[in-house]
């Protein structure tokens, strides 16, 4: 662990870089998951905008930078679903943990929730209104959570642009 989170320090910092990976036909779902795995989850404060920043690099220093994306983006769709959140913000708390998602809904979506190998399955359906239409997107996420969570103690709500999900620590 504790050299995940220096690797990790070192990677934030700039101090090492990930190897670039030059032919895009190398990589498969094997290296995303070694790459993302519950360590480099566990040492990044917002793990998916470090995700994000490491796939751009990746990506740009690649000879096929498109064939690298799509190859990303097939392993996450399949790794963490789909779901129309800019951005995935968390905060772990003394008793609880709060996750807080970047959304464009104007009610309190109908989802399921469900923790399964410490990552959290949320689904259900979001609502946003317009003045002439109403447009219904499906929730479709799989978001990696820590360990020592109560599965049976989940509550969620809107609140602004955000759609939060707490969770109570066991």
């Amino acid at each position: 662990m504790i050299r995940v989170v220096f690797l990790s320090f070192l990677l934030i910092t700039g101090c090492a870089s990930i190897e670039p990976v030059k032919d895009a036909s190398e990589v498969d779902g094997t290296y995303f998951d070694s790459l993302f795995d519950s360590e480099f989850f566990a040492a990044n404060a917002d793990p998916f905008q470090e995700m994000h920043r490491i796939i751009t690099e990746q990506s740009s220093a690649s000879e096929q930078p498109a064939k690298f994306k799509n190859r990303f983006d097939v392993w996450y769709w399949n790794r963490y679903g789909r779901f129309p959140a800019e951005q995935i913000y968390y905060e772990d708390e003394e008793t609880t943990f709060l996750i807080r998602l970047a959304v464009e809904v104007d009610e309190n979506p109908t989802v399921n929730l469900r923790i399964e190998d410490d990552v959290l399955l949320v689904t259900g359906q979001l609502v946003r209104k317009t003045r002439w239409s109403e447009r219904r997107k499906r929730l479709d996420q799989r978001i990696p959570v820590p360990t020592g969570l109560d599965r049976t103690s989940m509550f969620s709500w809107k609140n602004g642009e955000a759609f939060n999900i707490r969770i109570e620590k066991t």
